[in-house]
């Protein structure tokens, strides 16, 4: 990063806050070992530009109080937009995570230009319905790629770019063109893992893994709390390692390989397993309310479980368990301090997490299972979240002063034995 001094100290004073706030002058002095002078001219700097807020006090000693700061959290605000095969979820996040206002978009009657029209205007209607906010910047978040949507006429590669050359070559520049805004984009393979570790049950941990439950089984890595890309930048393709190795009848995935964990245990096996049982005659309660007519869903499959019906339960089950070892195995390598679970297959519920729990503690190597599980309260806003997120940490150039981050995080507290100079 190219900088001046000036502007050096403020990015330091920024990131200070950001991490350690609410945090008085007098720490930020401490921290920093800069004059009171330039401490104080850097801080009005950011209240006057309403970056900055003194937020309460705390007791310096001798009858003095030190005024806390904060970074304005209402003031400061990124855009995330994530495309997928069908719809556009825009959303527009303080820097708390904290989500503004959310517009939902179809996709499925429009292309190209067309496309690219719509998601300008629906990203300007979001500026423009927000006058009073500080918007750092736009963040694209590339589509991921969906199993159920295979193409045997396209090469492998050819889908997991669907849209990514189209988003970074016209969408992006035509975005930068409307709002002046700097526009990026990121690939959803990680923006969860950065979603999480943000605003979400890894808040600020250095050390886990996020592993999407859906109709493909993935994950997305952060290891010294920075995201593990790889070397083309696909790094986390859990669904695609081997659990059925040894099997007799192992299910080909559309990779070309047999026993992939998201060929044996993603949710097109167990809608798959489950309509051919029904369809053989098999009984199951879902036969009440499901006629074959339509896709069985997971709403289907969870009345089925909440019901106690053993057809349900047994595929259900199933999945759990190769989803447990094939976690089990990154853990073993990974060594995580968390593991979180998101995607549609979560709404299965206690029934087909807890499966997963205990197979994963007992295939997790002993001097490794402090760790913790989680289930993503995020969801449906995971991925533009994480495109907020990282807009977020362009803007205040986080990677660039990732030191800072390193730093332990302690509330500060009255000081009686304080013998301050000045009231800071």
């Amino acid at each position: 990063m190219k900088t001046d001094y000036h502007s050096h100290r403020r990015y330091i004073i920024l990131n200070m806050i950001n991490h350690m706030g609410p945090i008085s002058r007098k720490k930020l002095i401490e921290f920093t070992d800069y004059r009171p002078a330039s401490v104080t001219e850097l801080t009005k700097e950011l209240i006057d530009e309403g970056l900055v807020i003194e937020t309460g006090s705390v007791s310096g000693g001798s009858g003095r109080r030190r005024t806390l700061l904060t970074l304005n959290i209402q003031k400061l605000c990124a855009i995330g937009v994530f495309l997928s095969y069908t719809h556009v979820v825009y959303i527009l996040s303080q820097l708390d995570g904290t989500i503004v206002e959310r517009i939902d978009g179809d996709v499925m009657e429009l292309q190209g230009d067309a496309l690219a029209d719509r998601v300008v205007s629906r990203v300007k209607s979001l500026i423009t319905g927000h006058p009073e906010r500080t918007i750092v910047g736009i963040g694209l978040g590339d589509p991921l790629y969906d199993p159920a949507r295979y193409d045997l006429a396209a090469s492998l590669p050819q889908v997991y770019e669907h849209f990514t050359d189209w988003g970074r070559l016209k969408l992006k520049p035509r975005l930068e063109e409307a709002t002046c805004l700097p526009v990026s984009n990121f690939s959803a393979v990680y923006l969860p893992a950065v979603a999480e570790q943000h605003f979400g049950q890894a808040k600020n941990k250095q050390d886990f893994i996020c592993v999407e439950l859906g109709n493909g089984i993935g994950s997305s890595i952060i290891s010294g709390g920075k995201v593990v890309m790889g070397f083309q930048g696909r790094a986390g393709e859990l669904g695609h390692t081997t659990i059925n190795f040894g099997a007799e009848n192992r299910s080909m995935c559309y990779c070309g390989k047999a026993g992939c964990v998201e060929a044996d245990a993603a949710f097109p096996y167990i809608s798959r397993n489950i309509c051919a049982a029904l369809k053989n005659g098999t009984y199951s309660v879902l036969i009440d309310f499901y006629d074959g007519s339509r896709p069985l869903t997971v709403q289907d499959v969870r009345r089925g479980l909440d019901a106690g019906d053993i057809l349900c339960e047994h595929y259900v089950r199933e999945s759990a368990r190769r989803i447990g070892a094939a976690v089990a195995n990154a853990v073993n390598l990974l060594n995580p301090e968390m593991v979180v679970f998101y995607g549609f297959m979560t709404e299965l519920g206690d029934f087909f997490i807890d499966e997963i729990r205990s197979i994963l503690r007992r295939n997790t190597l002993v001097i490794m299972r402090d760790y913790q599980v989680a289930v993503s309260s995020q969801m449906e806003t995971l991925m533009p979240l994480g495109a907020a997120a990282e807009m977020f940490n362009e803007y205040l150039h986080t990677e660039d002063y990732s030191n800072i981050y390193r730093l332990p995080k302690e509330p500060e507290t009255e000081d009686d034995d304080a013998d301050d100079s000045e009231e800071w």
